[in-house]
């Protein structure tokens, strides 16, 4: 496993973006710097996919007057990235790229900052990652409560057929996490209107949001992980990463063991570790809407229930 983190500002260091890895998902290893960065910037949100051979890091690079999206490049996760490039500049205040290859292409999606508005957008990218290929559009808006005026932090990822864009609402001290869906990366996308991730359904994990979505090793199971606040005595505030398992109902609506915080099982495919659970049959007696046998085994208790009963 490989962490790498928003520098400066809200981060650790000015000029460029840390990495950490793991081999049991508990112990991490420091590896040092990934980018040759400039202490006049700072460099936020960064992703990486592996394509055609490489793999490629995404990120914000920012001073007082731009907000950039770049793109570099490397042969290895623990190596430096190289060849930093400006891909989309967008209005001048763009943030959070998130990169999906689909079989319609390669698209990024987007935060973009416009008065007290953030809204998310996407625009196709070049098959080289040389640039954009047309021109952006504008997917999602801030409507409802809980998303304060706040829109950021895509995560778009496919499943049966449906394309699910994933998001924060509100700012970072309040955040939540929802999702809409589309037939289409381009949209148009539909919302969900309440947040599968808050803190009011969390146990001392405070504003759980920007999250990414990853696979176990063996590809039995889909992970969140997401940045939350903690309060401490004195009255500072800082940020720490979580982890929980996210899921589909027979809806297709998603669901997140979580937020949580405390001991809980390594991804399936970890350290010979195999999550036999998710191929198991079961069955259930009691009538629950919209749900599952399914549901039963894959750690997520707590949204089972008839009439206040918790089932396990």
């Amino acid at each position: 496993y490989y962490c790498y983190t928003t520098s400066g500002y809200y981060g650790f260091y000015n000029d460029t973006i840390p990495c950490w890895r793991s081999k049991d998902f508990r112990n991490w290893e420091f590896v040092g710097a990934t980018i040759k960065g400039d202490l006049d910037h700072y460099y936020w949100a960064p992703e990486i996919i592996h394509y055609n051979g490489k793999y490629y890091m995404f990120y914000v690079e920012l001073n007082k007057s731009s907000w950039k999206l770049m793109v570099a490049e490397s042969d290895a996760l623990d190596h430096e990235f190289t060849n930093c490039r400006l891909l989309f500049e967008g209005n001048g205040y763009v943030l959070d790229p998130n990169v999906l290859v689909c079989k319609d292409g390669i698209y990024m999606y987007y935060a973009d900052l416009r008065g007290i508005y953030e809204r998310i957008g996407v625009v196709k990218l070049k098959d080289d990652l040389s640039g954009v290929d047309g021109e952006p559009m504008i997917l999602l808006e801030p409507e409802y409560d809980w998303e304060r005026n706040i829109t950021e932090g895509p995560e778009c990822i496919e499943y049966n057929g449906k394309y699910y864009l994933t998001y924060s609402g509100s700012g970072w001290e309040e955040y939540s996490m929802g999702y809409a869906t589309s037939n289409s990366p381009t949209g148009p996308f539909v919302k969900n209107e309440t947040p599968f991730a808050t803190e009011k359904n969390a146990s001392n994990v405070k504003a759980p949001g920007h999250h990414c979505l990853f696979r176990s090793p063996d590809g039995k199971e889909l992970w969140c992980c997401y940045g939350a606040v903690v309060q401490h005595s004195n009255g500072d505030i800082t940020r720490r990463l979580y982890f929980d398992r996210i899921g589909f109902d027979n809806e297709g609506k998603i669901y997140m063991s979580g937020p949580s915080i405390g001991a809980k099982m390594v991804p399936s495919g970890t350290n010979g570790y195999v999550d036999l659970a998710l191929d198991a049959t079961v069955s259930v007696t009691a009538d629950f809407t919209a749900k599952t046998a399914q549901l039963v085994h894959d750690g997520n208790i707590d949204i089972l229930g008839n009439k206040g009963e918790q089932w396990c």
